[in-house]
This record gives structure tokens, C-alpha cells and sequence, in this order.
């Protein structure tokens, strides 16, 4: 009897073996990243891609009105602030490194709030023209929160969807989704697409297969109690909304949405950061989406997530979850509110364990966006955490991954 129980034991003890060799150590300071975001409300978006071609993740970070954007190179032995190499200084909610002329390098797009848009070519040794005029982009609308991109006709050009918001129950909200014509323009489509989701108000959106035809569909999170909507991709070029037939249209304070396949079974998940409870979307096999939220254990105990990122921090196959949130008031002298930001580790078999502590120190800032990954190249997955900077002006978070996958 003593064996058996001995035994049982330590098969309840074997899964976190393998969480308790991950340990993260924040870094920011010495790779020499010290800019945050600054404190326009919401916060803005960080970028990591090999802009410089070097085989290392160097980083991008959107920053607030009347700061240029800031462009740090991965040297190998730290981060080194770039020169801009763009004139932005407007309040900057997102940028995204993409090849959208197929060309072999990267090109930028800046999704701006207080001015334009704009779309810079690549023109090689890091020197960038602005094409927004040019490639049929509108430059004299205002307002984007949101932006992503994905080929939603499959014609091998990566288009571009735009969510922009003017004002809380406006008419004029919605999103926008411009073809690639394939010659360096761009043609506004949103309204024979039936992909403009009007009337709500748009926070940011995401392409992604959730039926497994190969046609990119879009789901869009929005703020305010508006319902999020599931747009499916038709394949003759439009879109239907079925949100509500396939349980994923919440009423919610949308944030972000996550896109990524956390039970492995072969259909790509979402979850949406939310002020209030976050959610969890198991995807039915392409036939809907089931809320799995509670039983999964990703909810969070607070009410101010601003983004989610998914990542398999120890390499074990299953996706973990970080969610950034903000949790400022007490610092700020302001009544107790949210949640710290959360780690949880996948447990493969539909739950999630919390596993923050893995983290070390303070995680209890101001978060407004967050992503994984490999800055040092050492194989494991890294996260970092881009704070406001009027709470928190020394506060960004870049955690390295010190310990083995399972």
C-alpha cells in the first residue's frame, strides 16, 4: 500500500516538473531597451521582425503623439536605438512589418489615431519611402485602432483590413478592407465584400482559417458592449456575418483577440482580452465556437486585459498564454482595479495552470500590449511587455527564458 501511494504521487507531481525548470529574468534594462509607450489612452503595439536582416529579432515599438517611432537592432550582445527611420510622431496605435509588394524584404505600415495611415516600401539598407498616396491609401482619414494583414482572395497578395473608430456610437465606425492589386495600389473593396462590421466600435481584428477551407476568414473585437463579429470568408470575394450562429459574438469591452490552436486538435482557437472577463473560444471543428473560459481556467480575477499573446514558452508542443493587464490604480492613487499580467501554462488536456510566479518579480504595471519571442536565439521563447510610460517610465518588461522546454 505504502508503494502504491508513494507511487501515485509522483505521477501527480510529474507535470510541473517541467514548469518548475522555466524561469524568466527581466532584461530590458540591460539589452538597453528604456522607451515605453506614453500615455495616450489604450496604449499602442510592438513589433518584433529581422528589419535589419541579420538573423536576429529586432524591435519596433509605436509610441505616442509627438515622439517618433522607435526602432531598436538586435545586435547579439543587447538592443541598440536606431535613428527613426520613418518620420511618424503621431499617437501610433500599431506597426506591422510586411512584404505586401512580394519583393523579398519588409515594408512598414504605421496605423496611426491622430493622423493618416501610412505604408513605406522597403527600398533596401534600411532607407523607406511613403507610399500611402500613391498606393491608393486614404490620407486624410483619422482614427485607426486596429489593422491586419492577409491574402482574403488568395491571389498570393497580402491585403490589408482597417479598423477605425470616430467617435462612441458613431455611424461612422467600422472597418475597412483594401485589395492588393498586385502593382503597388491598393482598392477599397469594405463595401462589396460586406466586410465594414458598421455601426460598432472597432478595436482591431484578425485573419485566420477557422473552418479549415484555405479562405481567410476575420474576426473583429470591439469595445463598449458592441458585439464582436465573425466575418466568413464566402471565396468569391465577400464575407457573411455569422457571429451570432456560431456563438462568438459576446457583447464585450474587447481588447485583442489571440488567434492559435491551444488543444492541438487541427482548428485554430480564439481568445479576446476584454475589460471585464476574458474568453476563451474553442473552435467546434469549423462548425462554431464553444465558451471555454471557466473550465480552461483563463478568465483572470481582474477586469482591465488590454492584450494576449500565445506561445509555447517550454517547448512541451501544447501553446501557453501570457495576458498583459492593467492594474495601475493603487500606484496611481486611485482605488484598487484589475489584475497583474498572467502566465498560464498549457497542461495539454484542456486546462491551464497559473504559473506568473515563473515570471519573478513585479508584474503589476500598466500593460498595454505584449508578444513572445526568441531575442537571443537560444531556442526558447522570450516575452516582452511594453508599459505606459507616465506610470511606469522605467516599467517595460523584457522577460528571457532561462530554463530548458520540457
Amino acid at each position: 500500500m505504502k508503494k502504491t501511494t508513494t507511487f501515485y504521487f509522483l505521477l501527480l507531481l510529474l507535470p510541473y516538473l517541467g514548469i518548475a525548470q522555466v524561469q524568466f529574468v527581466n532584461q530590458a534594462g540591460q539589452q538597453g531597451i528604456v522607451q515605453s509607450y506614453g500615455d495616450a489612452f489604450t496604449g499602442g503595439g510592438v513589433s518584433f521582425c529581422d528589419f535589419t536582416g541579420d538573423g536576429l529579432d529586432d524591435l519596433t515599438l509605436a509610441t505616442d503623439a509627438g515622439a517618433q517611432i522607435a526602432f531598436y537592432e538586435n545586435t547579439g550582445n543587447g538592443f541598440d536605438q536606431l535613428n527613426a527611420l520613418v518620420d511618424v510622431d503621431n499617437q501610433t496605435k500599431q506597426v506591422l512589418w510586411v512584404d505586401f509588394d512580394n519583393d523579398g524584404d519588409k515594408d512598414l505600415f504605421v496605423a496611426n489615431f491622430d493622423g493618416p495611415n501610412q505604408l513605406f516600401r522597403n527600398q533596401g539598407n534600411l532607407q523607406f519611402q511613403d507610399i500611402t498616396q500613391s498606393a491608393g491609401l486614404p490620407v486624410d482619414s483619422f482614427t485607426t485602432f486596429g489593422a491586419c494583414f492577409g491574402d482574403f482572395d488568395r491571389d498570393g497578395w497580402l491585403d490589408l483590413y482597417v479598423s477605425k473608430r470616430f467617435g462612441l456610437g458613431t455611424a461612422e465606425n467600422q472597418h475597412f478592407l483594401y485589395k492588393n492589386n498586385s502593382d503597388g495600389t491598393f482598392t477599397n473593396v469594405t463595401v462589396n465584400s460586406n466586410a465594414a462590421d458598421a455601426g460598432k466600435i472597432p478595436f482591431c481584428s484578425s485573419f485566420f482559417d477557422m473552418n479549415n477551407d484555405k479562405w481567410p476568414d476575420l474576426y473583429t473585437a470591439n469595445d463598449k458592449l458592441s458585439v464582436n463579429t465573425l466575418l466568413r470568408n464566402n471565396g468569391d470575394g465577400s464575407f457573411s456575418d455569422i457571429g451570432e450562429a456560431a456563438g462568438a459574438d459576446l457583447p464585450m469591452n474587447a481588447m485583442c483577440v489571440a488567434v492559435g490552436d491551444y488543444n492541438n486538435d487541427g482548428w485554430l482557437d480564439l481568445y479576446v482580452a476584454n475589460w471585464g472577463q476574458n474568453v476563451l473560444f474553442r473552435n467546434d471543428a469549423g462548425q462554431g465556437f464553444t465558451d471555454v473560459t471557466n473550465q480552461a481556467n483563463v478568465g483572470g480575477q481582474g477586469e482591465n486585459s488590454q492584450t494576449a499573446s500565445w506561445g509555447d514558452y517550454d517547448s512541451d508542443g501544447w501553446l501557453d498564454l501570457f495576458v498583459a493587464n492593467w492594474a495601475c490604480y493603487p500606484r496611481c492613487g486611485r482605488p484598487s482595479q484589475g489584475d497583474t499580467d498572467r502566465l498560464y501554462h498549457n497542461n495539454g488536456d484542456g486546462t491551464f495552470t497559473d504559473v506568473t510566479s515563473l515570471l519573478g518579480g513585479e508584474t503589476y504595471g500598466a500593460g498595454f500590449v505584449a508578444s513572445f519571442t526568441d531575442f537571443d536565439n537560444d531556442g526558447d521563447l522570450d516575452i516582452y511587455l511594453l508599459n505606459d510610460e507616465f506610470l511606469f517610465p522605467t516599467g517595460n518588461k523584457l522577460w528571457r527564458n532561462d530554463g530548458p522546454g520540457c
